[in-house]
């Protein structure tokens, strides 16, 4: 049963990640980064107390999602607006 819950969590983060590179609706894009940064962000919290390849996998995507997303100039204009 465990290993089923760590199955569908890094599925999880893997899919709100993918769901947020591959958004072509600029409108949801801003709102797909941050849902998932908040799943990587949560299993993160989970992953504290184990180790794994899993947790070197979710910070590389962390760093990607972020680098790729900053040079996007719709992200970036689209952040400046919410501040």
């Amino acid at each position: 049963m465990e290993a089923d819950t760590r199955d569908w969590a890094f599925a999880n983060w893997r899919l709100r990640c993918e769901a947020a590179i591959l958004e072509l609706d600029h409108s949801r894009m801003v709102e797909r980064i941050a849902e998932a940064e908040r799943a990587i962000m949560d299993r993160l919290e989970d992953l504290k107390r184990s180790d794994g390849s899993e947790s070197e996998a979710i910070m590389n995507a962390l760093d990607a999602l972020r680098a790729f997303f900053a040079r996007s100039p719709i992200v970036t204009a689209n952040r400046k607006g919410n501040s």
